[in-house]
């Protein structure tokens, strides 16, 4: 099994969510293994971790979500340009 970037990211918001006992979240980046049209494109993802806690307020383990958001920041990325 290989691990990624986002993987260790995942892995890490998780971690802290449970060490913490309460939500982490943010947002990374991973390099596209190949160009398209000549650009350096990447794979933008979204990564939360929250506890998951019994009664007494003890953390049993995380839930993780991670989204692709790749699309919605180029778009942004393109508004932007056409702007400046």
């Amino acid at each position: 099994m290989i691990i990624t970037l986002k993987d260790i990211f995942i892995l890490k918001a998780v971690q802290k969510a449970m060490d913490k006992g309460e939500p982490q979240e943010g947002e990374m980046d991973e390099p596209k293994k190949e160009k398209i049209y000549g650009e350096d494109e990447k794979d933008n993802f979204y990564v939360s971790g929250s506890p998951v806690k019994d009664k007494k307020g003890n953390v049993l383990g995380a839930i993780e979500v991670a989204m692709d958001i790749s699309k919605k920041e180029r778009e942004k990325e393109r508004n932007f340009s056409i702007l400046y």
